[in-house]
């Protein structure tokens, strides 16, 4: 608490000189606070059980975040954002960071610059594409940084990025043009400089203006990894280029649906002088339907169902061939999630199926399945019919357990409340379940689950 002090009081000062041209502060934040439980994440691989707990996670977080933003003069501003993440009674400054104060947000913005339609915004900030389903800068968030890594890193509300972002807005038609730096590595002047990942891009929003709100987005990235090539061993970077469609509207009453489909192609590096040209696809599928019905009005019950594809390789030990695995990118969906923390966006049919209601003013009730499915069985590469899959694990580490070759990954049932106690604090509570599929072994299908009770304040 001292350090977030002296860190406020601090940015206060630096303002002083420049408070002549400030014309408006805004200052706001929130304060979350979470009881959090998890048992058996390794889904029994690692074989370790104390007091009949497997993989097991009893602990309070709270998540504290403060935002100032200031308008100065000529369309300019300005906006800080600081975040404390701290697991309670965990004061180990060297192990987990506990009382650090990072810095989330720091960016300045420029409105009209050069000429009226564009708006240059340069620093650490956040941006979201489409449905989040490749590009976000929540999805760039390291989770062996800040003060949940090695404990709860998949939870941490780090979701910025450093990255120049020109926004051209020619309305309906607006066109975003990225770059983003994902990572520097050496900076130290000894060995290697060109070594960094970077992300480019180009998203463009077209607002129809048809009776049905139709939204169109196309979009084309590329990401460009540099820290894996070595030139002496000719092993080259790893590259993936993705063009992408992106449509969204509101086709009946209360119906809205969205569609989304990428390809991905370029340089796919195993680490040694052997790569692979890349050939992936993805595609996605979202409904949302608040029935009209009169006789359930005051229920405001609403149904939610989504599919994503996203596709595999059917050997990833042979590198002569293609590789056809969908490389992930910035997605930034499922959060809070068993699944998502486990595994990762890739090889996988994923159905989704949620449904809502208020039961009371100020309460809703929700409860949602999802299913997950192997696009491509794993490999069994020593014809033994058991095959290996790496699960990550919430301390940002992963883990290696054997499978079978079948390719049900598993289902998570997950049942959620929210109160909204009052415009500006909010009370949740979820408990999820996800269950093993058929692709696991009897050694490591244990059943994980995840209780979630929090209270955020916002400001």
């Amino acid at each position: 608490m001292k350090k977030i002090v002296l860190t406020l009081l601090a940015v206060a000062l630096m303002a002083l000189p420049a408070a002549a041209s400030v014309q408006n502060i805004k200052v706001s934040g929130d304060v979350d606070s979470t009881w959090l439980v998890r048992d058996q994440f390794d889904l029994g691989a690692q074989g370790l059980v104390t007091n009949d707990k497997q993989f097991y996670q009893n602990m309070l977080v709270t998540q504290t975040r403060l935002r100032v933003d200031s308008d100065l003069t000529d369309n300019v501003s300005a906006t800080i954002g600081l975040i404390n993440e701290r697991v309670w009674g965990e004061d180990n400054e060297e192990t987990y960071g506990n009382n650090d104060v990072d810095l989330n947000l720091a960016y300045v913005t420029l409105r009209e610059m050069l000429y009226s339609p564009l708006t240059v915004i340069v620093g650490r900030q956040q941006f979201v594409y489409g449905n989040a389903f490749v590009i976000a800068s929540g999805g760039m968030s390291d989770s062996l940084s800040g003060g949940l890594r090695g404990v709860a890193g998949d939870m941490s509300k780090r979701n910025a990025a450093d990255a120049v972002r020109m926004v051209f807005d020619y309305s309906p038609l607006t066109i975003d043009v990225v770059a983003t730096k994902v990572a520097s590595n050496n900076l130290l002047g000894v060995g290697s400089q060109d070594d960094d990942i970077d992300l480019f891009g180009m998203n463009a929003n077209w607002e129809l203006g048809d009776d049905s709100g139709t939204v169109l987005e196309t979009y084309f990235w590329a990401k460009i990894d540099q820290s894996v090539k070595d030139d002496a061993l000719g092993v080259k970077a790893d590259t993936v280029y993705m063009p992408g469609l992106h449509l969204a509207a509101n086709v009946l009453d209360g119906l809205s649906v969205s569609a989304e489909v990428a390809y991905q192609f370029g340089n796919k590096n195993y680490g040694t002088a052997q790569s692979a040209d890349r050939k992936a696809a993805g595609a996605q599928l979202m409904a949302n339907y608040m029935v009209p019905l009169e006789s359930t009005k005051s229920w405001s019950p609403v149904l939610t169902t989504a599919y994503t594809y996203v596709s595999g390789d059917s050997d990833p030990s042979d590198l002569t061939d293609d590789y056809e695995g969908w490389d992930p990118m910035f997605e930034d969906q499922s959060n809070g999630k068993i699944y998502n923390t486990l595994f990762a966006q890739t090889d996988c049919h994923v159905v989704k199926v949620r449904g809502s209601i208020v039961p009371l003013e100020d309460l809703t009730a929700g409860i949602e399945w999802n299913g997950l499915w192997l696009d491509k069985p794993l490999e069994d590469t020593d014809a033994d019919g058991l095959s290996s899959l790496s699960l990550l694990q919430p301390d940002g580490k992963s883990i290696t357990t054997a499978m079978d070759t079948d390719r049900g990954l598993g289902s998570e049932l997950t049942f959620d409340l929210a109160y909204d106690y009052t415009e500006d604090v909010k009370i949740g509570a979820s408990y999820g379940l996800f269950f093993p599929g058929t692709a696991f072994t009897s050694a490591n299908d244990r059943r994980a689950s995840q209780l979630m009770l929090n209270a955020i304040v916002n400001f």
